[in-house]
């Protein structure tokens, strides 16, 4: 739990850094796999603070906005956070749009995600009209 509230202020000290005017497309690249990185081991370690989570993967979006995996991983993240709030529909409707958003956005700027993405974004669909 200590390492986990020790990362999340790391993480937003040094998001202040990311800004950085003129940037080469490596470094960009770079610091958006490092984002995409600790939003999924943040996630996985059970964080309760989804915001972190969130802004990592976002700004990861906004470093390489046609990154596949940056989609990938923030449709995931939002398909989770619908998944656990199935009780609440307004919720879950508000994060179907996400979900389906970014599991597109990932097919559309690429392939490597394919046999993960399109099924689920179906499934969610299906599930969706089926309610």
């Amino acid at each position: 739990q200590r390492e986990i509230a020790s990362l999340e202020s790391k993480i937003d000290s040094s998001m202040s850094s990311l800004d950085a005017p003129e940037e080469s497309k490596v470094k960009k690249r770079q610091k958006a796999e490092l984002l995409v990185l600790i939003g999924e081991w943040t996630q996985e370690c059970g964080a309760k603070n989804s915001e972190v989570v969130m802004m990592c993967f976002n700004k990861a979006q906004s470093l390489m906005p046609d990154w596949e995996k940056a989609h990938f991983a923030l449709g995931k993240f939002y398909d989770r956070l619908r998944q656990a709030s199935r009780g609440d529909k307004r919720t879950s409707q508000k994060l179907l749009s996400q979900v389906l958003t970014h599991y597109a956005n990932s097919l559309i700027v690429g392939h490597k995600y394919i046999f993960q993405s399109l099924p689920r974004m179906l499934t969610v669909w299906f599930e969706f009209m089926e309610e």
